[in-house]
């Protein structure tokens, strides 16, 4: 049996590595604080409920590229597209396409373009339990809110983010955030429990080792 330390250890230790993906590894965790995290950045409270690995309907097809998390403000009004980068070297501006993509469109439109996906994927169950998420945030069923506007959320090691990618999101109108490691590690830290503890002390070791390279 191992303890919690342990785990945060060999991500500390494999992010080193240079195939190694932590994101993959580690949304969970910060999944579990995100909502919170949002609340500040947008200045509004979001809804706890968030979707990870969101669909987005390709242009040309009924294929989807995967948003890493999708939430909404507390007041319906608002769609938010989260990316979490662990690494600041795999930024590609081939990845923000599809973000502004789904950014240019009205959410509403983003919605509908589900049943779509859902038409031509064979995951009809995993797509009947999105579509219960969906209906407990209000975006989908007889009780849905059509949200108004969007808004690109990246979580990155560091607070800056390089010249290009804040340009793709100006020169097309799209409201976008970024949010480095330490401020996310500063709410982190702020639950006294063991794993948050951990947590922050690695979203810290992190940013430093992107300073390093």
């Amino acid at each position: 049996m191992t303890d919690i330390n342990a785990v945060f250890d060999r991500l500390d230790h494999w992010k080193q590595l240079p195939s190694y993906q932590l994101e993959r590894r580690a949304d969970i965790f910060f999944s579990m604080y995100l909502p919170e995290v949002l609340d500040d950045v947008l200045g509004t409270p979001i809804d706890r409920i968030i979707v990870p690995e969101f669909p987005v309907k390709q242009s040309e097809t009924n294929r989807s590229d995967k948003v890493d998390y999708v939430a909404v403000t507390a007041d319906g009004r608002t769609l938010v597209y989260v990316e979490l980068k662990t690494d600041d070297n795999s930024l590609r501006r081939s990845q923000f396409e599809y973000l502004i993509r789904a950014a240019n469109r009205p959410p509403a439109q983003v919605l509908e373009d589900l049943q779509q996906i859902n038409k031509a994927s064979r995951q009809k169950t995993k797509y009947g339990a999105l579509q219960s998420i969906l209906e407990q945030m209000d975006l989908a069923g007889p009780r849905r809110r059509y949200p108004e506007s969007s808004h690109v959320v990246l979580i990155q090691p560091k607070s800056e983010v390089r010249p290009w990618v804040t340009q793709m999101f100006a020169d097309e109108g799209i409201a976008f955030s970024v949010i480095g490691f330490h401020r996310f590690a500063s709410f982190v830290s702020g639950h006294k429990d063991p794993i948050s503890e951990r947590f922050a002390r690695s979203l810290r070791l992190w940013t430093l080792a992107e300073d390093a390279e």
